[in-house]
């Protein structure tokens, strides 16, 4: 089974894995709450997304820092997971063509952008929802906004022509279930056997 490849899309319920803090594991109920309030007539059930950007389970990743994660589908073991890929297919040729044109190397090394995610939850309550794709800085995104970067502009991917920013774990999460442009690979619990009979690495490997 080909659990990951090049520009696939990992989301998970559990931000920093079934380790997390107690911060972490209140910020991933915090945003799918927010979540429920922005995305009428749907019902997320996620609150991270990550970039698997190669068939090892490497994956570029917004957590308190973006940067390139060379385990990092396996940092979500014992979490439910949701990994879609392009219907189209992406050649490792396409993903990287497609990652130079979004320039996604300029989130690289960024903190994240706490004002933004702040900013997104006041939008869901008390605030005009337009204001969550507002952004004076170019180089910083969220987790959901740096994934969905990859796919901006391009007539496939229609979830992103009004630009990335502003996309939710919640609206990467619909594509990938109910669209045409994703189907789903996997989705339930991760576990070091999954990864082991995708012949991906494991902590222990």
């Amino acid at each position: 089974m080909k659990l990951v490849d090049h520009g696939w899309i990992l989301l998970t319920a559990a931000v920093g894995g079934p380790g997390a803090k107690w911060k972490d594991k209140a910020l991933s109920k915090s945003i799918i709450a927010c979540q429920r309030r922005q995305i009428i007539g749907y019902k997320p059930n996620y609150s991270h997304a990550e970039l698997l950007t190669n068939d090892k389970g490497q994956t570029f990743a917004a957590r308190w820092r973006t940067r390139h994660r060379d385990n990092g589908l396996a940092d979500y073991i014992g979490s439910k997971v949701l990994i879609g890929r392009p219907t189209s297919g992406m050649s490792k040729t396409e993903f990287l063509k497609r990652w130079a044109m979004a320039d996604m190397d300029r989130f690289d090394g960024r903190i994240y952008p706490v004002p933004r995610i702040l900013l997104s939850g006041l939008t869901a309550y008390v605030l005009p929802s337009f204001l969550r794709k507002i952004s004076l800085f170019d180089k910083w995104g969220m987790c959901s906004e740096v994934v969905a970067c990859l796919y901006t502009a391009s007539p496939c991917y229609p979830f992103c022509q009004t630009g990335y920013k502003g996309i939710f774990p919640g609206n990467l999460e619909y594509v990938v279930k109910y669209g045409d442009a994703f189907e789903v690979v996997f989705e339930g619990l991760l576990t070091e056997d999954v990864l082991i009979q995708a012949d991906l690495p494991t902590y222990r490997s």
